[in-house]
């Protein structure tokens, strides 16, 4: 059995501040790339976000709305739920496209240090 491979998308996380228990909605941007379009490839109703942790076991939170940007698709979700803490420092996206195959990608956090070590030369 040859299993077709699936390319993880590009995203990009919209809020500009560390995401809280505090934080009410998180904005994503699925980008477009060549080949694809996510604005007829995403299964919207489909799709959960947040900690990796959450997402791999069908937790994590829903989509409240979308909204196109461009060539772009812009999901906003409910933070309840996402089970993002200060212990991530990227966040997961699991889903559908709209003819059934898996969709995932991942998005570095905002307000996270991505170079906590220091470089000695």
């Amino acid at each position: 059995i040859v299993l077709p491979l699936v390319v993880g998308r590009r995203l990009k996380i919209l809020n500009s501040d560390r995401i809280t228990a505090d934080t009410k909605t998180i904005r994503v941007q699925v980008l477009a790339e060549e080949g694809f379009n996510p604005h007829t490839h995403v299964a919207v109703d489909s799709v959960q976000f947040g900690a990796p942790a959450a997402v791999d076991f069908g937790r994590g939170c829903r989509p409240i709305a979308s909204e196109q940007s461009g060539r772009h698709l812009v999901l906003t979700f409910d933070a309840a739920g996402s089970g993002i803490t200060d212990d991530h420092f990227a966040a997961k996206l699991i889903g559908k496209t709209g003819t059934g195959a898996l969709l995932f990608g991942y998005a570095r956090l905002p307000g996270v240090d991505y170079s906590p070590y220091e470089v000695k030369p």
